[in-house]
């Protein structure tokens, strides 16, 4: 009966574990994947389901800088600076401040998608071009193919 018992065990998953690491994006540390350190992530269903992808620390600090350079960047434009989409389109939560992360320096106003774009993207040049020349290498195979009459 004992046996029978523990097939019906749930593990308590509010449990905190120090045995698996993380690399932050930011700092590039590895840390304990815990609460201590990371926050959770949670998705748009309001469910967590992950940690997020930079420390506390660091995400405290991103938060200083971008609140510094609102004080001094200039007010939010119409539309955003990259697609050019009306900011009156967007939630005001989605309008964001883009800034250099190596430099801490304004960028400009751009939407969410934008934003996040250029970050999964890498945040440069490098990786804007590795995406063009995959876009123009893959061109061809996705063109409409033209009927002979």
């Amino acid at each position: 009966m004992e046996e029978q018992l523990t097939l019906f065990c749930v593990e308590d998953s509010t449990k905190e574990t120090t045995k698996e690491t993380k690399i932050c994006s930011c700092c590039k540390k590895e840390l304990p994947l815990n609460i201590s350190y990371f926050q959770h992530n949670v998705n748009n269903k309001g469910v967590v389901d992950r940690y997020k992808h930079i420390c506390k620390k660091c995400q405290k600090n991103q938060g200083k800088i971008v609140r510094r350079l609102r004080l001094t960047a200039p007010s939010v434009p119409e539309c955003c600076d990259l697609c050019g989409i009306h900011f009156s389109k967007v939630k005001p939560k989605d309008i964001h401040l883009d800034h250099c992360h190596a430099t801490e320096t304004f960028r400009g106003w751009l939407c969410k998608p934008c934003n996040v774009g250029l970050g999964m993207l890498g945040d440069n040049t490098e990786g804007l071009q590795r995406a063009m020349d995959y876009l123009e290498r893959v061109r061809e195979h996705n063109e409409p193919r033209k009927r002979s009459a």
